[in-house]
């Protein structure tokens, strides 16, 4: 969703995080499309686990500077506690479903 604007923005690594479903695989289109775009780096796992994994970094996720893209009520409140916190990675776009 948000790989062209990183690229623009010369971001040299861009990391996707998405679900997989569940034989732990992830949809051949999500990897297609990453790979039109740029995407240097697929991360099996969404949600709020995501967020904390990319803002922490794990043995598999790594710390990113940046966490950018849509999610429910629950992603907007974990991208914002690390930042009340002031823990890095910084989050520019909060979006969130319209209820």
């Amino acid at each position: 969703m948000l790989a062209i604007p990183a690229q623009i923005a010369g971001c040299e690594e861009i990391i996707l995080s998405t679900p997989p479903n569940k034989q732990g695989k992830i949809n051949p289109a999500i990897i297609y499309a990453a790979q039109q775009c740029g995407v240097t780096q697929i991360v099996k796992v969404g949600g709020i686990q995501a967020i904390a994994g990319l803002t922490f970094g794990t043995e598999t996720i790594p710390q990113v500077y940046k966490i950018l893209g849509p999610g429910n009520q629950y992603a907007t409140v974990a991208k914002v506690k690390p930042a009340i916190a002031w823990i890095p990675p910084t989050f520019t776009i909060l979006v969130t479903p319209h209820y």
